[in-house]
């Protein structure tokens, strides 16, 4: 349970120091995140209007999966 709570306590002790490394991490982070949700949505979105409201062979079987 020491362990854990050290560990806890560290990531405070980072957080409040702003932490040069941890801020780098943290954005480093989000970044890849907001990236990989933007390629998702310019792939997923047009590809989800197509699957609503297009017309064409084995459109039943690419909706099953």
């Amino acid at each position: 349970m020491d362990l854990l709570r050290d560990g806890l306590i560290e990531a405070v002790r980072l957080i409040l120091r702003a932490d040069p490394e941890l801020r780098q991490l943290v954005l480093r982070s989000l970044i890849v995140l907001l990236t990989a949700t933007a390629l998702a949505a310019v792939v997923g979105v047009p590809v989800g209007v197509a699957l609503a409201i297009g017309q064409f062979h084995g459109r039943a079987l690419v909706l099953v999966l």
